[in-house]
């Protein structure tokens, strides 16, 4: 039987392999995978604890670091 932690990782795993670009994972307190990265440069963009967002660095939709377009809405 997996632990949960084990669980939530193999979800993202597959969820990238899809296709899907900004997998997080909000329960493991401490994981590299609490944050959003970008696509395009690989930097940390969106760094949580849990679901709560401690730091946010997208500038009107564009990783700040490499330029790449980050869809969403961003007030």
């Amino acid at each position: 039987m997996q632990l949960p932690g084990e669980t939530l990782e193999k979800a993202a795993e597959i969820a990238e392999s899809v296709g899907l670009k900004y997998v997080y994972i909000g329960n493991l307190p401490g994981h590299k995978k609490n944050s959003t990265y970008c696509p395009g440069c690989k930097k940390r963009l969106i760094q949580r604890i849990h679901s709560t967002a401690l730091s946010n660095k997208i500038k009107k939709g564009r990783c700040p670091f490499c330029g790449y377009e980050i869809k969403g809405i961003w007030n």
